[in-house]
């Protein structure tokens, strides 16, 4: 009915259930949100790089969780503390049968809700910039879609193409 009058308390009413109807849908993306796996393969020019590119890895940078706590209106302090948990990074094994001195390659992983797919594709792009001569191969599972790919959510590069 088009340019009905549906009483004075309309605007509360449409008000009241357009909220529910957000609250039911953002409980519903927090029950749906997939878990995905990550491992990320890097190969490293010496051993004392991959040694620098593990413990990087595990420590989010204070750009980040600036970033992060001004977008979404939170002390840095406690992001920082968030991005640590999230972005623990585990050592797999090491790539080839080599001593750990001689050792230039490494395979970690990372487990998370794929609601954080921006600030972990974030960090793995800061860590590849800080280490420029070091292949980082990434294999994103999905295994709630059941699928896998290399490269974030796809074939994406981990860095952009450097200009010649």
């Amino acid at each position: 009915m088009a340019g009905a009058y549906l009483g004075p308390n309309a605007p509360v009413i449409v008000h009241a259930a357009a909220q529910k109807f957000c609250q039911a849908k953002e409980a519903m993306e927090k029950k749906m949100s997939n878990w995905i796996d990550y491992n990320l393969d890097v190969l490293a020019s010496s051993p004392a790089e991959i040694n620098q590119i593990a413990e990087r890895l595990n420590q989010p940078s204070f750009e980040l969780a600036s970033w992060i706590a001004q977008r979404d209106g939170q002390p840095v302090s406690e992001v920082a503390a968030g991005l640590k948990e999230l972005l623990e990074f585990k050592m797999v094994k090491n790539l080839g049968y080599v001593d750990n001195d001689v050792n230039k390659a490494r395979r970690f992983s990372l487990e998370f809700k794929d609601k954080y797919y921006g600030i972990v594709d974030s960090h793995l792009i800061e860590v590849s910039r800080a280490f420029p001569k070091a292949v980082f191969l990434l294999e994103y599972l999905d295994t709630q879609a059941s699928y896998s790919a290399f490269g974030p959510r796809g074939w994406t590069p981990l860095r952009p193409p450097q200009k010649h």
